[in-house]
């Protein structure tokens, strides 16, 4: 709970790791797509509209057909590019990763719309290229700013004669792609024959006659995903020498088909209708008690586990062995006995297996959730190992920009969760699961999103207030929290009357100098000082100052923001020699109690900035400005609004010193990315955007 002020001169995105972009390996042959891959070898070739839509039900094969198509591609020398489109955050994490493949440096990603940018990367790109949008199943994830898809300015666009592009979705609706240069292929259930010969690939010859293999894909529903599993099935049964195989086991598609309709199997609890669900289902129970009789007693009850995350991918961090052997679902688990459980869940196809995590089909982790026998346990130990890897020291703090690649692969489970649990929820997992809530909002605020952050804190506040009650200590953190979140996206006088308010209430609850209650009355200054009342502002941060060092000493951190802000209500005073002077002081201090990367002392060194600029010593300034925006891009990202903070003075140094039109064209460059990150409304918008008018 922070304020440091970073001041612009008249008034994100972070880049984590970096992604491969190479499509998945199909391994064996593609049944019953013939038909559809010629047509997109077609479009390929230059027939039709540049973008080809996939799209079918779960489980049918779309992401298997566009593999093997890039595949094709890539073997004939097209260059190939492969992202996620999940969800916004995964789309723009692909697209950040193709523009620097496509040769734009930080630089370049600096100056304008990441959209606009790839595209027009993407059309002066001689060699043929083909780029696939996998899984966006919400055909909303391409627009930008609420525009059709038809308008041609959001995230797909229509391709150049030398590029194509394919879609794979569960949305086939005309309505999300009524565009010209857009065409729509359904992806079918399989024929009978390739949905036999699917499952003989898988078996090999000998697990019965095609008529039996037929009959056996007609039970499934023709359905890719449950004939994938179905087969891995008999050949792991059938890789077992049949003197040492277990009997009640199914060598033959004869004998699973038999399992399929026999007693043996309990009812399943999934809709009639649900063709392709119930079609899994089956395959899916089969497999796992498979896996019990070999040896594998965790695998159900881990599989329930996993379902309970989101539909999203699960780092492997999350999942320690001891915490888990420590649980009734999974007692005496060891390392080594989850690692060979995982990967006999991949060996029958119920999960997905990379470097750093793990991946549920859709289909899988929906029937799971269905059939868990417990459904309070399994929430209670995924909540519980959300809120330990939340506290766990390869984690950190989440306002460490080092950490932010493992914040974000954990924030998808806890908001995921978050808006399940209910008032009956026991008091135990909403603690959990609110303990690692907070610390992911905490990242999604220090990463720049604000108002993302708000929400997050907001849905956070309605959890606490259904388990904790109103003036519980983390409850009131919570709503301090939303207030700073309102405040830094320039709402000043709500976020000032909450955060008085709130100040009363932790007085009365917490006391006078609780670090709580010394954090809100720090922000209540900035907002009196981000409104313009400099004298008092001046006066609250001088006497809280004083506080912090004698609560929490001269070098915590907190103390060092109050500080901070002090300089800053000197600075923007006019006190620019007093200012800088102090603040030079607070850069060594910060360098040596936080690290020279630290965001916080990041901006100290942009005040320090701003302090030579407005003495007059552009060149000097401009010289720390460039230095310093290079830094944050590396640290905090191209769109964090710190970062465009330094650009926008940057641009100023420049017409200062007489360079206008480069002056402008940068001031430009600010404004177009401020829109984006921050909104119209925004005060550094509307300043950025009055130097732009002027």
């Amino acid at each position: 709970m922070r304020g440091d002020v970073a001041f612009r001169q008249g008034g994100g995105r972070a880049e984590g790791e970096r992604l491969s972009l190479r499509p998945p390996v199909w391994n064996g042959t593609l049944r019953g797509r013939e038909s559809l891959l010629a047509e997109l070898a077609g479009a390929r070739a230059g027939a039709g509209p540049r973008v080809r839509v996939l799209h079918g039900l779960g489980g049918c094969g779309k992401t298997s057909v566009a593999s093997r198509f890039a595949e094709a591609a890539g073997a004939d020398g097209v260059e190939v590019w492969w992202i996620a489109a999940h969800d916004p955050e995964r789309l723009d994490r692909g697209l950040t990763a193709l523009a620097r493949t496509l040769g734009l440096t930080e630089e370049h990603l600096a100056h304008g719309h990441l959209p606009d940018l790839v595209w027009r990367a993407l059309a002066a790109h001689d060699p043929p290229w083909l780029l696939v949008f996998d899984n966006a199943d919400t055909p909303a994830v391409f627009e930008v700013d609420g525009a059709p898809l038809g308008a041609g300015t959001g995230w797909l666009r229509e391709p150049p004669p030398q590029g194509l592009a394919v879609v794979t979705t569960r949305e086939g609706a005309p309505r999300w792609w009524d565009a010209p240069w857009c065409a729509r292929h359904p992806v079918p259930l399989l024929p009978t024959d390739a949905a036999a010969d699917v499952l003989r690939d898988l078996t090999g010859p000998d697990a019965g006659p095609p008529e039996d293999a037929a009959r056996l894909a007609d039970r499934l529903g023709h359905l890719p995903l449950a004939l994938r599993i179905a087969g891995s099935y008999l050949a792991a049964v059938r890789a077992v020498p049949a003197p040492f195989a277990d009997p009640s086991a199914a060598r033959t598609y004869a004998s699973y088909t038999a399992l399929l309709t026999s007693d043996a199997l309990p009812p399943l609890a999934t809709p009639d209708e649900d063709q392709d669900l119930a079609s899994v289902a089956a395959t899916w129970r089969l497999s796992l008690d498979l896996l019990a009789t070999r040896g594998h007693p965790h695998a159900a009850p881990l599989l329930t586990l996993l379902a309970r995350f989101a539909e999203a991918p699960i780092p492997y961090f999350v999942l320690p062995p001891d915490l888990l052997a420590a649980s009734s679902l999974l007692p005496d688990l060891t390392g080594p006995a989850l690692w060979k459980t995982l990967t006999a869940l991949a060996d029958v196809s119920l999960v997905d297996l990379s470097e750093s995590d793990l991946l549920l089909h859709p289909l899988v982790r929906t029937l799971t959730r269905i059939q868990d026998p417990d459904p309070t346990a399994s929430l209670a130990l995924t909540c519980c190992l959300l809120a330990e890897a939340a506290l766990s020291d390869p984690l950190g703090q989440p306002e460490d920009p080092t950490t932010w690649p493992l914040w974000r692969a954990l924030t998808p489970h806890t908001t995921d969760l978050l808006p399940r649990l209910t008032p009956t929820t026991p008091p135990k997992t909403a603690a959990d699961l609110c303990t690692a809530a907070q610390f992911t909002a905490r990242f999604t605020q220090a990463s720049g999103n604000a108002p993302l952050a708000e929400a997050e804190f907001r849905a956070l506040r309605t959890t606490f207030q259904l388990v904790l009650g109103e003036d519980h200590p983390d409850a009131l953190a919570t709503r301090h929290s939303i207030a700073y979140a309102v405040l830094v996206q320039g709402r000043y006088g709500e976020a000032e009357t909450e955060l008085r308010t709130l100040h009363t209430t932790f007085q009365l609850v917490l006391g006078e100098d609780h670090p709580d209650a010394l954090a809100t009355r720090n922000n209540l200054a900035y907002a009196v000082l981000v409104q313009g009342r400099y004298g008092e502002a001046e006066t609250e941060l001088r006497a809280l100052h004083t506080t912090r060092q004698r609560v929490l000493g001269e070098d915590h951190p907190d103390t060092l923001t109050t500080r901070h802000n002090l300089a800053s209500t000197v600075l923007v005073q006019g006190r620019y020699g007093e200012a800088e002077t102090e603040l030079r002081a607070l850069h060594t201090t910060r360098q040596r109690v936080l690290g020279e990367d630290h965001p916080d002392t990041l901006t100290t060194r942009h005040n320090l900035a701003y302090a030579m600029l407005k003495q007059g010593r552009y060149g000097e300034a401009e010289t720390e400005l460039r230095t310093l925006h290079t830094t944050q891009q590396r640290v905090l990202g191209e769109d964090h609004p710190n970062t465009l903070t330094t650009r926008h003075n940057l641009a100023y140094a420049m017409l200062k010193q007489g360079r206008e039109e480069e002056a402008r064209r940068e001031f430009q460059a600010v404004l177009e990315a401020q829109i984006r990150v921050l909104g119209n409304d925004h005060p550094d918008t509307q300043a950025t955007r009055r130097r732009v008018e002027e």
